[in-house]
């Protein structure tokens, strides 16, 4: 959705990450090329089925896989793109005994 206040466009964008991997990728590829004709502030928000840090998951059965920590700061860091931060809970979902990140805002650094 393009957001036009006063001169400035921004765009802000709401997805939901597949637990796939493969789609994943997918969604990493479509981040990518939206980056490189981006020229508006930009905003991502939602559920990007990825975490960015060991800390960002407790408990549950398997553990988070630095190969994908790895591969969504990689995105991040091609796209310029920033987490502002969460202030309230530190997990954005919990199921059984599994807490994790995987909810956050991201704007692009320009």
């Amino acid at each position: 959705m393009e957001v036009r206040h006063g001169v400035e466009d921004s765009w802000f964008t709401a997805i939901s990450g597949s637990p796939i991997l493969a789609c994943r990728n997918l969604l990493s590829i479509f981040l990518k090329r939206c980056s490189d004709s981006m020229m508006a502030m930009q905003s991502i928000m939602g559920d990007f089925n990825a975490i960015l840090y060991d800390n960002e998951r407790q408990r549950g059965v398997a553990c988070p896989s630095t190969t994908n920590m790895r591969a969504f700061k990689e995105t991040m860091k091609w796209c310029k793109l920033l987490d502002v931060g969460y202030e309230e809970q530190k997990f954005t979902r919990k199921r059984g005994n599994l807490q994790v990140r995987l909810d956050r805002v991201l704007i692009n650094k320009d």
